[in-house]
């Protein structure tokens, strides 16, 4: 049994043009309002009131301003915006402020974001509110240089709702030849592996059935979106790449060569692979694929399989793939999905209405853990368009620290559903702070307070956390002032920690496992 010990400070810092310190609040701004006839002036302040003098020092105060001024109200006419520095003091300065005779109130100054909705969202897709996805994107939105490369059946890249975020590949000419040297002849939007040519679209003769599979998942992942037509895809910007890996012949149920299109999108330099399928058995030669693919620095995703029981199919079950189960509406694992303690988390996969390929123009719904898995996959493309430098291992733990705790509405499958049900939205929350550690490094959380949660993400091979305490400087035990619930075995939530002083802290954990990653947020 192991033993670690992480120090958390909490530690004052200013901030300029940040937004860290209150998710509901501007950082470093406030309005105060003078009374009727406060007898002094503050725009312009002349620095006569030797007790503001000392308030101005003290907080960085830089600007006072009557910004509202003008439109002949008492209130608004008396009321001045001022920006300070020292936000972490920020209801310590209104105190002072307030204990002046000349001052009617000061108050924190609210803070309103836009809120980015596609003109594109169609009603269908309930799931795109519960993984907060309008709030991800007023963040990010995608880049088209984040290749998703969407490893299925088909996919059909000339769909109105998908031809825009279709990967172009810009080695390669249309003129008969491998131009760019891949071993791929005319490889411009992706390959079909199973016929050996570059066309990924379905069979000419398809209209419906299972080669929809492969474009469900693409449009799921990554549509075209904010185009006034049809569906949004997660990744919104990112690019598709299409890779098809059953015949014409066949009727699109099984990939026939499913490891040969891993290996194309390896070779075609994928940042991310959407792999929405599994099996029973595992081989050495898709162990050396997917191996392949991690020593590359490739995110992959896969599907946690649709059987209903306690277990992950291949590839999900590999150590170097993002394995993703299904939850319906109410956030209960849907009824067919997979669940098992390595699973990664959750996302939604009941009823996920997208792209379908039986024309430019089909739309429907599908079920499954293939569609839970490009869900995630999309996310992952949309955490790499804001950190580009982001490792696989960055990736994961980043939604894997956002995601929503769904375990009590999930009884029976306590420990089994990963980090819970995936969040875009809390990924790029101002109140975030997302640090990776090694054992008994030190992380540095700020500003007091900091968030009123934070989870702690366990990741390397089997974890069973045996207990959580955390002490102050004097040794004595403080759990009590927190709260600390177990989510998975590799996934812990800290709760109330706004109750904690500034200072430094130790957190004490016990593991099996000596070698462990931490992300707080």
């Amino acid at each position: 049994m192991y033993r670690y010990l992480l120090i958390i400070f909490f530690l004052k810092m200013g901030v300029s043009f940040s937004q860290s310190h209150d998710p509901d609040y501007l950082d470093g701004v406030i309005y105060l309002k003078t009374i009727s006839n406060p007898g002094i002036i503050l725009d312009p302040y002349d620095y006569s009131d030797v007790v503001l003098n000392q308030i101005i020092a003290d907080h960085g105060i830089s600007e006072i301003t009557a910004s509202l001024k003008g439109l002949n109200d008492d209130t608004l006419d008396l009321t001045h915006r001022i920006h300070f520095s020292n936000i972490t003091a920020v209801n310590q300065l209104i105190t002072e402020l307030e204990a002046l005779n000349w001052v009617d109130y000061a108050e924190k100054a609210p803070l309103f974001r836009t809120s980015f909705t596609p003109n594109d969202a169609n009603s269908s897709q309930w799931y795109l509110e519960k993984i907060d996805a309008f709030t991800g994107w007023d963040y990010q939105q995608g880049n088209s240089d984040v290749v998703i490369a969407i490893v299925d059946n088909a996919v059909r890249i000339t769909h109105d709702d998908l031809v825009s975020n279709v990967w172009v590949n810009p080695s390669e000419t249309e003129n008969g030849l491998d131009s760019d040297l891949n071993g791929y002849t005319d490889d411009i939007n992706g390959y079909d592996v199973a016929d050996q040519d570059n066309d990924p679209n379905p069979p000419a003769s398809f209209s419906s059935g299972a080669f929809s599979h492969g474009t469900h998942v693409a449009g799921t992942a990554s549509g075209s979106t904010n185009n006034n037509l049809g569906i949004a895809g997660i990744g919104f910007n990112c690019s598709i790449m299409a890779v098809k890996c059953s015949p014409d012949t066949s009727s699109g149920s099984i990939l026939y060569y499913a490891y040969e299109g891993l290996k194309y999108a390896v070779d075609a330099g994928a940042d991310i692979i959407s792999m929405s399928w599994g099996g029973r058995a595992s081989s050495f030669t898709g162990e050396a694929l997917l191996n392949s693919a991690a020593l590359q620095g490739i995110t992959m995703f896969a599907a946690a399989g649709n059987n209903d029981e306690e277990n992950l199919l291949s590839p999900s079950s590999h150590p170097s793939v993002i394995a993703v189960g299904a939850t319906d509406q109410n956030d209960q694992k849907a009824s067919f999905s997979n669940y098992h303690a390595d699973i990664d988390f959750m996302a939604p996969g009941v009823s996920i209405y997208n792209l379908l390929g039986g024309n430019n123009a089909d739309y429907g719904y599908s079920n499954g853990t293939s569609m839970a898995c490009p869900i995630a996959a999309g996310i992952g493309g949309i955490i790499l368009s804001q950190f580009p430098n982001y490792s696989p291992q960055d990736i994961r733990s980043t939604i894997a620290a956002a995601c929503d705790d769904i375990e009590g509405v999930n009884a029976n499958y306590q420990g089994k559903l990963g980090a819970g049900r995936v969040n875009l939205g809390r990924i790029f929350s101002p109140a975030s702070t997302s640090l990776n550690l090694s054992s008994g490094a030190d992380c540095t959380l700020y500003p007091n307070p900091t968030n009123e949660e934070a989870r702690l993400v366990i990741k390397s091979g089997e974890i069973q956390i045996a207990q959580i305490r955390m002490f102050d400087q004097l040794g004595r035990e403080i759990t009590d002032k927190i709260m600390v619930k177990k989510l998975s075995t590799n996934t812990v939530k800290l709760s109330n920690l706004v109750n904690l002083s500034e200072g430094i802290y130790f957190l004490s954990y016990s593991s099996e496992n000596p070698e462990l990653r931490l992300v707080i947020q």
